[in-house]
């Protein structure tokens, strides 16, 4: 069970007013995007969970590193349970 909260805004709340509970896609996207957009060692007692995608926003990136950064995204996605594996998820960066 998964709390609904969408990153960067407060808590959802559930018609009766209770705290929502994620459902479906909207668990998994949410679970994405938090452990995409959280920098790296921001979480003592998980300090590799988070990517820090936003530094990589406007930088100059040569061949290798831009290796290293799909390898860090791929390895985060995959290594949430409701990924699926089979056929791979299609992960597309955009360098312009």
């Amino acid at each position: 069970m998964s709390i609904a909260h969408w990153y960067g805004n407060d808590i959802l709340l559930a018609p009766t007013g209770d705290v929502a509970i994620a459902q479906g896609a909207d668990r998994v996207t949410q679970r994405l995007l938090r452990v995409l957009l959280t920098s790296a060692q921001d979480y003592i007692w998980h300090p590799t969970y988070g990517i820090g995608a936003g530094r990589y926003v406007g930088a100059a990136l040569s061949p290798a590193v831009l290796a290293q950064i799909k390898a860090k995204f791929r390895g985060q996605i995959l290594s949430d349970p409701d990924v699926g594996r089979n056929p791979l998820p299609n992960i597309t960066f955009n360098t312009s």
